[in-house]
């Protein structure tokens, strides 16, 4: 783990990078809509949906004024940021009204957030900072979610929502620096860090990302490219574990009846995501699968889908 750590910090330490980039460019305008379920994968249980809605606007470049969204040393800004959010989170049961304990605890967080995006072109890095603000618990509404698409879908009335996680103050605040090591026309590929410290999850996360196929720099978003764009996507990471609410109950607020204890969660969980991109000119649709190992000792590996549609203005 100290070696994995030291990783992720050397990824973090060439935000100090000297060079020259595009003083002034346009900052994105475009929204995005997120949506991961397992139902894509034939399942329901772990996590069972996500929904995050963005949009991306210049009139959020108010955002700058913060210290809480910094920029690369040299590098040019190329999207201020607000989102809405949501994740839901079940055992692998929905058919009893018991706790089953040593399963992962029925559970829900919610929360809006703010990010602000830096790019160097020509040292091919990509900064994200995000600050969220919501709650973990009841007030995410995933309870009467699940149940209206199981209501929809005709399946199973959900059992076992009355012992989920309760409410608690959600405030997490993430950052994640890419940077590009392979930058060829057909092929890119990237090493990813991210650091989240807060009440929702505090981990860290180092990985790689593949695109190979017809598409533009990844590293210059605002540069005139090709109309039509398609390419896959593989991309794996390890993902270090200090805390997370979904399993571990809030830091504060209510107590929960069902909750893993420190000693049951998996401190290292890896991942794996493998899918497509489609574009052409302002439209981008992507489609992936994530597939990630135990996040618990006594849990399995899970597998879901993850959709992304995002159109620009």
């Amino acid at each position: 783990m100290r070696h994995f750590y030291f990783f992720v910090l050397l990824l973090f330490s060439s935000t100090a990078a000297s060079g020259q980039t595009d003083a002034r460019v346009p900052l994105r305008r475009n929204i995005q809509f997120h949506y991961s379920n397992d139902f894509f994968t034939a399942t329901d249980h772990y996590y069972t949906q996500g929904v995050r809605l963005e949009l991306a606007l210049p009139a959020f470049r108010f955002l700058r004024k913060t210290y809480l969204f910094p920029k690369l040393k040299s590098g040019a800004d190329e999207a201020f940021t607000l989102a809405f959010n949501q994740q839901c989170f079940t055992p692998t049961s929905l058919y009893n009204d018991n706790i089953l304990f040593g399963d992962r605890p029925f559970a829900g967080a919610i929360s809006l957030s703010a990010q602000r995006i830096s790019t160097d072109t020509l040292q091919h890095l990509k900064l994200s900072s995000e600050l969220q603000l919501g709650g973990v618990g009841p007030c995410s509404n995933c309870e009467e979610t699940q149940r209206t698409i199981h209501d929809w879908l005709d399946n199973i009335d959900p059992h076992g929502w009355q012992h989920q996680i309760r409410n608690a103050p959600l405030v997490n605040y993430n950052l994640q620096l890419e940077k590009g090591f392979v930058n060829a026309k057909n092929l890119r590929v990237a090493g990813v860090g991210t650091a989240r410290v807060g009440s929702l999850y505090t981990n860290l996360q180092m990985g790689a990302v593949i695109r190979a196929g017809r598409m533009n720099n990844y590293f210059h978003p605002w540069q005139k490219g090709r109309d039509f764009r398609c390419w896959i996507v593989v991309g794996g990471s390890v993902l270090g574990v200090g805390y997370n609410a979904t399993m571990q109950g809030g830091l504060m607020g209510e107590k929960s009846v069902h909750v893993l204890s420190p000693n049951q969660i998996n401190r290292v969980v890896w991942r794996a995501d493998y899918g497509l991109e489609v574009a052409y000119k302002k439209l981008n649709v992507h489609y992936l699968f994530v597939d990630i190992s135990p996040e618990f000792k006594t849990g399995l590996r899970h597998r879901w889908g993850h959709c992304k549609i995002s159109v620009s203005f």
